[in-house]
Protein backbone atom coordinates (compact mmCIF):
# COMPACT_ATOMS: atom_id res chain seq x y z
CA UNK A 1 0.00 0.00 0.00
CA UNK A 2 2.86 2.39 1.11
CA UNK A 3 4.68 1.87 -2.94
CA UNK A 4 1.20 2.57 -4.35
CA UNK A 5 1.09 5.83 -2.65
CA UNK A 6 4.30 6.46 -3.36
CA UNK A 7 3.90 6.17 -6.84
CA UNK A 8 0.53 8.00 -6.95
CA UNK A 9 2.46 11.00 -5.26
CA UNK A 10 5.18 10.79 -8.02
CA UNK A 11 2.64 10.64 -10.57
CA UNK A 12 1.04 14.03 -9.08
CA UNK A 13 4.24 15.59 -9.01
CA UNK A 14 5.07 14.69 -12.60
CA UNK A 15 1.62 16.27 -13.55
CA UNK A 16 2.28 19.24 -11.83
CA UNK A 17 5.72 19.50 -13.70
CA UNK A 18 4.14 18.99 -16.93
CA UNK A 19 1.43 21.23 -16.15
CA UNK A 20 3.83 23.81 -14.78
CA UNK A 21 6.00 23.49 -18.45
CA UNK A 22 2.92 23.44 -20.50
CA UNK A 23 1.25 26.90 -18.75
CA UNK A 24 5.19 28.58 -19.36
CA UNK A 25 5.23 27.69 -23.04
CA UNK A 26 1.45 28.60 -23.42
CA UNK A 27 2.79 32.43 -21.79
CA UNK A 28 5.68 32.04 -23.93
CA UNK A 29 3.07 31.78 -26.89
CA UNK A 30 1.39 34.54 -26.47
CA UNK A 31 4.00 36.98 -25.55
CA UNK A 32 5.17 36.08 -28.85
CA UNK A 33 2.16 36.20 -30.81
CA UNK A 34 1.52 40.16 -28.99
CA UNK A 35 5.20 41.10 -29.95
CA UNK A 36 4.80 40.04 -33.71
CA UNK A 37 1.06 41.45 -33.09
CA UNK A 38 2.39 45.10 -32.38
CA UNK A 39 5.32 44.47 -34.96
CA UNK A 40 2.68 43.76 -37.90
CA UNK A 41 1.03 47.43 -36.38
CA UNK A 42 3.71 49.94 -35.87
CA UNK A 43 5.57 48.22 -39.22
CA UNK A 44 9.21 47.35 -38.66
CA UNK A 45 9.44 49.15 -35.32
CA UNK A 46 9.44 46.88 -32.39
CA UNK A 47 9.22 49.79 -29.50
CA UNK A 48 9.07 53.51 -29.69
CA UNK A 49 10.07 53.63 -25.78
CA UNK A 50 13.70 52.27 -27.25
CA UNK A 51 14.06 55.92 -29.46
CA UNK A 52 13.01 57.72 -26.41
CA UNK A 53 16.55 58.62 -25.34
CA UNK A 54 17.44 59.37 -28.74
CA UNK A 55 15.07 62.83 -28.15
CA UNK A 56 17.37 64.38 -25.57
CA UNK A 57 20.33 65.74 -26.30
CA UNK A 58 24.06 64.54 -25.13
CA UNK A 59 25.60 67.24 -23.83
CA UNK A 60 29.48 67.43 -23.74
CA UNK A 61 32.22 69.84 -22.76
CA UNK A 62 31.75 72.32 -26.11
CA UNK A 63 28.91 70.92 -27.88
CA UNK A 64 25.07 69.91 -27.74
CA UNK A 65 24.06 66.54 -30.08
CA UNK A 66 20.84 65.24 -30.58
Amino acid sequence: MADRKAELERKKARLAALREEKDRRRREKELKDVEEAAVRICGKEKSKTKELPNLYPVVTVNRIYY
